[in-house]
C-alpha cells in the first residue's frame, strides 16, 4: 500500500451498498399533493442520506413507500480491555447513524477472536481493537486469513495508525486498529466513516477534508504522511490550524482538545500562514 489515499480507494472499491429495503412513509399531509415538485423531476436523488425534510417531501408528494439502503451493523471486538477506544468508536458509529454492538474482550489468541466474531453473525462490519505491543504473539492478519478473510492491506504508510488492517470475508468488512487513541480516531475518520457511508448507499462517501492556514510552525521529518492533532480557530485570513501537544505523546486529552488533524506530507516544513489540508474531527 503506497499511501492512505490508495488505501481509502481500495476500501471503497471493494465495498457495495447493502440491499435496498422498502420503508413506509406513514405520515399524512394537509397540503396539495406534490405542489413542491415539478412533474418528471426526481423528488430525491439516489444516494442521498435521508433527513427529516426528505421524509416530509415524500409525504407531501403522496409517496407512501421508498426503497432505502439500510445502515450497516457494526460489531467491536477487543483482544484486550480497551474501554476508552471502545467508547470512542461506539460514539462515532452511532453519530453516523449505524447500529453498533460492543462484543467485549475476546482475548489475544486466534480461537478467541474467531469465537468473538461468531457472537455477531449479523454484523456487516467488524472492528477489532488490538493491544498493540501487549499482543506480541498475535498475528491478526494470519488469524483472519485462517478464517477465510481476504486481507487487502495490513499496514499503511501513515502515522499514527500505520498498523491499520482491512479485509473482506463472507460479505463482511473487517478493520483492525491498534490501541493508540489518536490513531484510532484518525483512522476511523479517514477509513471507517466513509466505508459505512458507502455501505449505506451514499454515493459521495469520502472523509471530511477541509483547508486551513498553518497557525503555528509544523514540520514532518518522517518518510510517511503524518496526521497531527490541531485545533481550528477563526482569524482574519480564515481558519488557522494550531498543533495540540500531548504530555506523553498522542493521548485522549490531545484528541479532546483537537478539532481536526493536519495532513502533513513527508518532509514538509510549514510556517505560519502556509495553506494546509485538514481532516475534520467535528
Amino acid at each position: 500500500m503506497d499511501n492512505p489515499d490508495q488505501a481509502l480507494q481500495m476500501i471503497l472499491d471493494h465495498l457495495l451498498p447493502l440491499e435496498a429495503e422498502a420503508t413506509p412513509v406513514d405520515e399524512t399531509c394537509g397540503r396539495l399533493l406534490a405542489e413542491d415538485v415539478t412533474a418528471g423531476v426526481a423528488v430525491v436523488p439516489k444516494g442521498l442520506w435521508l433527513r427529516p425534510q426528505e421524509i416530509g417531501l415524500f409525504a407531501s408528494s403522496g409517496i407512501r413507500t421508498v426503497p432505502v439502503t439500510p445502515r450497516p451493523r457494526v460489531a467491536i471486538l477487543e483482544t484486550r480491555e480497551d474501554p476508552a477506544n471502545r467508547a470512542m468508536l461506539v460514539a462515532l458509529v452511532r453519530s453516523i447513524g449505524c447500529p453498533v454492538e460492543a462484543l467485549g474482550v475476546a482475548g489475544p489468541h486466534a480461537a478467541d477472536i474467531e469465537a468473538g466474531m461468531r457472537q455477531a453473525k449479523d454484523a456487516h462490519v467488524f472492528v477489532i481493537l488490538t493491544g498493540g505491543g501487549a499482543d506480541e504473539g498475535l498475528d491478526l492478519a494470519l488469524t483472519l486469513q485462517r478464517m477465510t478473510v481476504r486481507i487487502l492491506f495490513g499496514s499503511i504508510p501513515m502515522t499514527p495508525g500505520q498498523n491499520t488492517l482491512f479485509g473482506l470475508g463472507a460479505r463482511k468488512a473487517v478493520f483492525g486498529l491498534s490501541k493508540d487513541p489518536v490513531g484510532a480516531l484518525a483512522v476511523s475518520l479517514l477509513f471507517l466513516e466513509p466505508a459505512l457511508q458507502k455501505m449505506s448507499g451514499q454515493t459521495d462517501a469520502q472523509p471530511r477534508i477541509g483547508f486551513a492556514i498553518c497557525g503555528k510552525k509544523m514540520k514532518n521529518t518522517l518518510r510517511v504522511r503524518a496526521y497531527e492533532p490541531v485545533r481550528l480557530e477563526a482569524g482574519r485570513e480564515g481558519m488557522a490550524a494550531t498543533s495540540v501537544a500531548g504530555r506523553n505523546g498522542p493521548d485522549l486529552a490531545t484528541a479532546c482538545r483537537a478539532t481536526a488533524f493536519a495532513i502533513l506530507e513527508p518532509g514538509c516544513d510549514l510556517k505560519p500562514g502556509d495553506p494546509l489540508s485538514i481532516l475534520l474531527a467535528e
